[in-house]
């Protein structure tokens, strides 16, 4: 069996059918036939496009954006109070450790090298 594709519509095309729905120049069925859209679908936009008019006209996107504008303001101050460690601790790095060594052994590591 061969997997169907998932269409991406874009959103002009979206805003035609949702247009030709609201309009009711034609029943769901034909503009399903005539766009090769599902009428579940042509249902699903015309209700996102009556939402979108009706937040459009209460002022809810005005809102919206206004509340969104505040809060990215709100998180540049904070990434801008943030300090930046030059060497974070990691716990994965070994730590300095004291080990016992012969006196020979540590003149050999002060010898320079000829």
């Amino acid at each position: 069996m061969m997997s169907r594709t998932r269409k991406n519509h874009p959103a002009s095309f979206k805003a035609k059918v949702a247009l030709s729905a609201l309009r009711e120049d034609a029943p769901i069925s034909e503009l399903a036939l005539k766009f090769g859209v599902p009428a579940t679908v042509i249902h699903r936009w015309k209700r996102e496009a009556l939402a979108a008019m009706e937040a459009g006209f209460s002022g809810k996107l005005e809102k919206a954006t206004t509340n969104q504008e505040a809060q990215i303001h709100e998180l540049h101050a904070k990434i801008g109070s943030c300090r930046v460690r030059e060497r974070p601790r990691s716990r994965s790095l070994p730590q300095e450790r004291c080990v016992k060594v012969s006196p020979h052994t540590a003149q050999a590591f002060h010898e320079p090298i000829a």
